[in-house]
């Protein structure tokens, strides 16, 4: 699974700021699959990333051997809790 959030500003009768949180799948057979996409306005936050894992296990998502981010904080706790088994692989900016 590769996650990043990508910050921008959004006209809602105002300009916003708000995080387009995006999640890729890979699969062991290499088959790539956008696992969702999500708007939020505001600030990227632990708070939206568990919203979104568990919106992911909810629809279906039963194990995840690798998480590839950058190192948000808190994202390493939200990990722990909801994949406790994956590895996590952090890199720089993914988009």
């Amino acid at each position: 699974m590769i996650i990043d959030g990508y910050h921008c500003q959004i006209k809602d009768k105002q300009v916003k700021d708000a995080v387009i949180y995006i999640v890729l799948l890979i699969s062991l057979e290499g088959k790539k699959e956008i696992g969702g996409w999500y708007i939020e306005f505001g600030k990227e936050n632990r708070t939206d990333w568990m919203k979104i894992f568990n919106d992911l296990i909810t629809g279906g998502l039963k194990r995840v051997l690798v998480i590839v981010s950058d190192d948000f904080p808190g994202l390493s706790e939200v990990i722990k809790t909801l994949f406790p088994n994956s590895d996590r692989e952090l890199v720089g900016s993914i988009l």
